[in-house]
């Protein structure tokens, strides 16, 4: 057998403390990428998430302006009949014609709830969705809301209208019927 000399001694030993070390930090560096891909999927998950409570919001959102909408048409209407019977004509064709609107907007602002109601509760049809699904459906869900409102709003200004002219109405026939 050889008779190695302390040099080389250790430097064999050195050698093999040093293959050991790399061992270990090819070790290190695996479970740390490991843990950053975990790190990565869960700030994923996280995201996605939230953009499913996004999408179920503005879902929800739409649902209520469009019942809020549906009761101020309802509001409209009477208001409506109401300058029918004012004007003497309970079938005034004007009248019929500002009514048969009304309706029209409540039932195009239902077109919406009935897209918007799919994504209420968590969004989870879209669940296994690809981001740039879920994102699609939150722009299509804050359209409809923007469209909504501006339906109400429309609704809103028509309700004023007609109700302070009942008010001016009812206040003339009233002052009208006391003046005697």
């Amino acid at each position: 057998m050889a008779d190695f000399s302390p040099p080389e001694i250790a430097i064999a030993v050195a050698a093999v403390v040093s293959a050991v070390g790399g061992c270990a930090a090819a070790a290190a560096a695996f479970w740390s990428a490991r843990s950053a891909l975990d790190a990565a999927r869960s700030a994923e998950d996280a995201g996605h998430r939230a953009a499913l409570r996004e999408v179920s919001a503005a879902a929800s959102n739409v649902v209520l302006e469009v019942k809020r909408l549906q009761s101020h048409a309802v509001e409209l209407d009477t208001e409506y009949q109401a300058a029918g019977i004012f004007s003497g004509s309970f079938q005034n064709s004007n009248i019929e014609l500002l009514r048969k609107q009304a309706s029209e907007l409540a039932m195009k602002a239902s077109s919406y709830s009935g897209d918007a109601a799919l994504f209420t509760n968590g969004a989870k049809s879209l669940m296994s969705a690809p981001p740039v699904e879920v994102d699609r459906v939150l722009m299509r869900m804050c359209e409809s809301l923007a469209m909504t409102r501006a339906l109400r709003d429309e609704l809103d200004r028509k309700f004023a209208q007609v109700s302070a002219t009942n008010a001016e109405e009812r206040a003339r026939r009233l002052s009208a019927k006391y003046a005697k």
